[in-house]
C-alpha cells in the first residue's frame, strides 16, 4: 500500500491493475479534478505542465472515470430539495422505480440495499407540491412504505480526502 500526501490518494498497488493504463498521476489529476481545481492549477499543483494535465483530463473523461456536470443552486432558484426513500413490499423494485423517476420534480432515483430499496431526489417549491408526490407515490402498487426529509443544508467533504480509503481500510 502506497499513500501520495500532496493529493491525499490511499490506493493498494494491485488495485492499479484494474485499469493498467491509468497511473499514480490519473489518480492526483482525479483527485484534484473533483475537488474543484482548474487544470492550470492542477498543473501549478502537480508540478507538470498545462498540455499534460489537458491530454491526461481528456483521457480520463473518456474513458469515463469521472464526469464532469454542472448543478444549478437550487434554492437560489427558490426550490427546496428532498430526499424520498421508499420501501417495497414485493418484488417489482424496478417497475416501482421506474413510475417513481417519470414524476414531476423528481430528478434522479436510485436502487438500495440496507434501510430503503428506493432513494429518489426530489425538487418542490412548496409542501403542496411535496406532498402530492407523496400521494401519487403511495398509490403505486407495492409500496411498503415511504419516508421523506428536506435537505436543509450541505456540508462540504474537505477537498483533501474525496478518494481517500477509510482508515480502516488502508
Amino acid at each position: 500500500m502506497r499513500a501520495d500526501k500532496r493529493a491525499q490518494v490511499v490506493y493498494y498497488e494491485k488495485d492499479l491493475n484494474i485499469y493498467p493504463e491509468i497511473d499514480e498521476l490519473d489518480f492526483k489529476i482525479i483527485n484534484l479534478l473533483i475537488s474543484g481545481y482548474s487544470n492550470k492549477e492542477i498543473s501549478e499543483k502537480v508540478k507538470i505542465p498545462l498540455s499534460t494535465v489537458q491530454k491526461r483530463t481528456r483521457k480520463i473523461i473518456r474513458k469515463g472515470l469521472i464526469t464532469i456536470r454542472k448543478e444549478p443552486d437550487y434554492k437560489k432558484l427558490g426550490f427546496k430539495t428532498a430526499f424520498i426513500h421508499i420501501y417495497v413490499a414485493n418484488d417489482n423494485i424496478y417497475s416501482i422505480a421506474e413510475k417513481f423517476s417519470k414524476m414531476d420534480g423528481v430528478q434522479s432515483v436510485s436502487l438500495h440495499t440496507g434501510n430503503s430499496d428506493i432513494l429518489g431526489f426530489f425538487l418542490y417549491k412548496n409542501t403542496k407540491q411535496l406532498m402530492g408526490l407523496v400521494s401519487e407515490i403511495k398509490g403505486i402498487e407495492g409500496i411498503q412504505r415511504i419516508a421523506w426529509s428536506e435537505e436543509v443544508y450541505v456540508i462540504p467533504s474537505s477537498k483533501d480526502n474525496l478518494l481517500s480509503v477509510h482508515s480502516e481500510l488502508k
